[in-house]
């Protein structure tokens, strides 16, 4: 018995979760980050939880994240905020607990696939070692740290975590139905179970029944003690996977622009994604096999997009061997069933988010699932191979896990400060012009903090218009630009152009830089001529991606200025106006004018709006609000 299986697996298992906390530890201090303010901050519906069971569901249903909200994930961040506030290491320690919790789910899937992987039978001791082996890799992963530390990234944790546990009903129920012929309906039913709870966390948990159906293809065979039994394993997978995706594959031939229209905010079609995608994988392969920090980051903008077979020489080198791949999960199915499980279970894993849907080209945390069947099969194959070294074996398995806590820890530590954060991304990759943009703002943020603070506007502005030079479209580093370095000199006439055209042509406009570019000028914290401000407003409604919400806001912010900066009360009143009958449905934009109204004296006008967001303020997000407004309507 090698020295592994000496020591009792529990405790080996105490010391790979204490060692995952340890890593971790130095993160959980991080505020929130990026998607966090959206989701979760400046979520109102998230805060007004009181107890009731209403609010409770509305907060499960304040995401738009999705098509179908994530509501189990939302309903987490209401109990985080409910217990606990807005405390970030509240948000972050419970992250951790569900990846502690993924990891020994892992560790319990492991033992019960691991058997059907290896080409030899084995003892329950190497199981449970190859199974700890491969979740201890898992848990001290370094590309899994932006999933723990990233809050927002919990719906991905939990979809990861349900997928897992109705996986392993999946199997415990198939070895049960293989050794006394019951267990299928339990096996099938717990998959489904958990399937529904991992779709309603993220989306791709619709590929719980595909990572189902690479586990019976590769570990059990559709074997069962009755011909029955395989009849109804087949209509299942019928049911669960040859249904919908052919009914989506139908939708997509009668109405394709529900996929190609989601390419006109993106800067590269479908084909050129569909080309890229395979380097993108090979990158991920590359990055769990040897996970050096400087190759990891939040934004990978920094890789180019493939626009032809040769265009990068890569493209077609990565095609190739997305093929090879493919084709050595069948060759080795019998020979080496680890690697194949495990090179399946991974391109099953990225059949959603890294195939046509038109998505960003590359995020870490898509690998949070797929590494999991990777490291399992991996392991299982490489401890067959290396059976006559075992001490040679064992010292691998241990410099490699010391290797990765090594490499979490240090990403850790970086994640622990905003500022620490953004500006090691910056340095790991300096030709990402997003990279460059939250640099710039970590430095301008704690310009105070300099003894020279005109320096630290320098070092900003020169990241802000290297990012704009990487990016032709990218419009938060131009916003930027004018917001810093504008308080007391009219912004030129040739940097407001630019700032219009890219406003113009932004793949994917966001109205907030703009509303808080033009709120800025409106309070005189930057100064843009009128011609400035009305080619920048006109350029932001002219983008085709602007949204209804959007525009009215833009109107709202666009009257405002002309009611405090102008003096232009017929205007203002026109665009505020225009505002609510843009998104007839919002009650900000009632409330806007009946502040405005207020303003004017107008308090019949004032009454009725209030009153109507009053009525469209379904989930008593804006009830405060609404409460001070009546109470000024009233007191008029």
């Amino acid at each position: 018995m090698t020295a592994l299986h000496s020591v009792s697996s529990r405790l080996l298992l105490f010391l790979a979760i204490a060692g995952t906390i340890a890593v971790y530890r130095a993160g959980l201090f991080g505020g929130f980050l990026f998607d966090d303010h959206q989701n979760i901050v400046e979520n109102a519906a998230l805060q007004s939880v009181d107890g009731s069971v209403f609010q409770w569901i509305v907060a499960a249903l304040s995401s738009n994240s999705g098509m179908l909200m994530r509501p189990i994930s939302m309903l987490s961040f209401a109990v985080n905020y409910y217990i606990s506030g807005l405390d970030p290491l509240s948000f972050k320690a419970t992250n951790l607990a569900i990846h502690v919790a993924t990891g020994l789910a892992i560790y319990a899937l492991g033992i019960q696939l691991i058997p059907r992987l290896l080409r030899q039978v084995a003892a329950p001791a190497t199981t449970r070692a190859i199974a700890l082996v491969a979740a201890s890799i898992w848990m001290l992963h370094p590309l899994h740290v932006s999933n723990v530390l990233y809050v927002v990234q919990r719906m991905n944790q939990l979809s990861t975590l349900f997928a897992l546990l109705g996986l392993l009903c999946y199997s415990v129920g198939r070895w049960q139905t293989l050794r006394t012929g019951s267990g299928l309906a339990t096996s099938l039913c717990g998959l489904t179970a958990f399937g529904i709870l991992s779709l309603f966390s993220k989306e791709n948990g619709a590929l719980t029944f595909a990572y189902a159906l690479v586990i019976e293809c590769l570990c059990f065979g559709f074997s069962a003690s009755t011909q029955g039994q395989q009849r109804i394993l087949k209509l299942f997978f019928i049911f669960t996977l040859a249904v919908p995706g052919a009914a989506a594959a139908i939708s997509l031939a009668v109405a394709p622009d529900w996929l190609l229209g989601g390419y006109s905010v993106r800067e590269f079609t479908l084909y050129e994604r569909l080309l890229t995608q395979p380097r993108i994988l090979a990158h991920y392969l590359l990055w769990i096999a040897v996970p050096l920090p400087s190759w990891m980051g939040i934004y990978h903008d920094d890789i180019a997009t493939s626009t032809g077979l040769f265009s990068p020489p890569a493209t077609a080198l990565a095609l190739a061997g997305l093929a090879g791949v493919a084709t050595l999960v069948w060759r080795l199915r019998h020979r080496s069933p680890g690697l194949a499980f495990g090179a399946a279970w991974f391109l099953v894993g990225h059949a959603m988010e890294s195939t046509i849907l038109p998505l960003e080209l590359v995020f870490e945390h898509r690998n949070y699932l797929p590494s999991a069947g990777l490291l399992i099969g991996a392991t299982a194959a490489i401890w067959g191979f290396t059976e006559r070294i075992p001490n040679a074996r064992l010292a691998g398995c241990c410099v490699a896990i010391v290797a990765l806590a090594a490499g979490t820890a240090t990403r850790a530590h970086s994640w622990g400060e905003p500022y620490r954060l953004a500006m090691t991304m910056a340095a790991h990759h300096p030709e990402s012009a997003r990279s460059l943009y939250d640099a710039g703002r970590a430095i301008y943020s704690r310009r105070t903090t300099y003894d020279d603070p005109e320096r630290a506007t320098e070092q900003a502005t020169q990241l802000f218009q290297h990012a704009m030079r990487i990016n032709q479209h990218y419009v938060h580093p131009a916003v930027s630009n004018v917001l810093i370095n504008y308080k007391t000199d009219e912004a030129p006439a040739d940097v407001v152009t630019d700032l219009a055209r890219r406003l113009r042509e932004s793949p994917m406009l966001h109205a907030t830089s703009v509303l808080l570019l033009i709120n800025g000028i409106t309070d005189g914290r930057t100064l843009v001529s009128p011609e400035g401000v009305r080619a920048i407003f006109e350029a932001a409604m002219d983008n085709d991606t602007t949204t209804t919400a959007m525009r009215a806001m833009l109107l709202s912010a666009y009257g405002r200025y002309h009611y405090l900066v102008l003096r232009d009360i017929q205007n203002a009143v026109a665009l505020t106006m225009a505002a609510a009958e843009q998104d007839p449905r919002s009650p900000i934009a009632q409330l806007n004018l009946a502040k405005l109204a207020i303003e004017l004296n107008e308090i019949g006008i004032a009454t009725a709006a209030v009153k109507r967001a009053s009525e469209l303020d379904t989930a008593s997000v804006h009830r405060d609000e609404i409460r001070r407004i009546l109470e000024r309507v009233g007191a008029e």
